[in-house]
């Protein structure tokens, strides 16, 4: 997160590949440190409601990073929104951002399909060749 700087010079003139990797790779930080803050007290084998000093200093850190990848991701988003809007006479401007969440949706709701089939084959349900063509499918369109 530190060489993430807020100078998006470079989006302007960069294809919409290049947007998609980087909003895959932020959505991706900002949602692994949501979920490392929800397991800070976990992880330090606390069992009561308040941080310790430690454990402040460290959510202190993760919100700072948090904020800069949110940051870096909307001015990211105006930036590429913009540049849009401008050469493309109001088509639409959220196509690279909307096609990053439903692929993250897609992904999601796809490895829990492919749980849920491993399950059903654990418990008898479906047979080994049914599950391995299920799972076949899903693996295939995986994003």
């Amino acid at each position: 997160m530190y060489r993430i700087g807020t100078k998006l010079k470079l989006m302007k003139n960069t294809p919409d590949a290049y947007a998609e990797h980087v909003a895959f790779a932020l959505t991706a930080y900002i949602g692994a440190h949501q979920h490392a803050q929800d397991e800070l007290k976990w992880m330090f084998g606390s069992k009561q409601d308040t941080l310790n000093a430690e454990q402040k200093l460290v959510r202190q850190e993760s919100d700072a990073n948090l904020y800069k990848a949110k940051k870096y991701l909307y001015e990211m988003h105006q930036t590429v929104s913009g540049v849009r809007a401008q050469g493309a006479g109001g088509a639409d401007t959220d196509d690279v951002f909307d096609y990053v969440k439903s692929r993250q949706i897609a992904g999601v709701l796809l490895t829990k399909l492919a749980h849920y089939i491993e399950r059903l084959h654990r418990h008898g349900v479906l047979e080994e060749w049914m599950a391995e063509t299920m799972l076949h499918e899903v693996e295939h369109d995986l994003p």
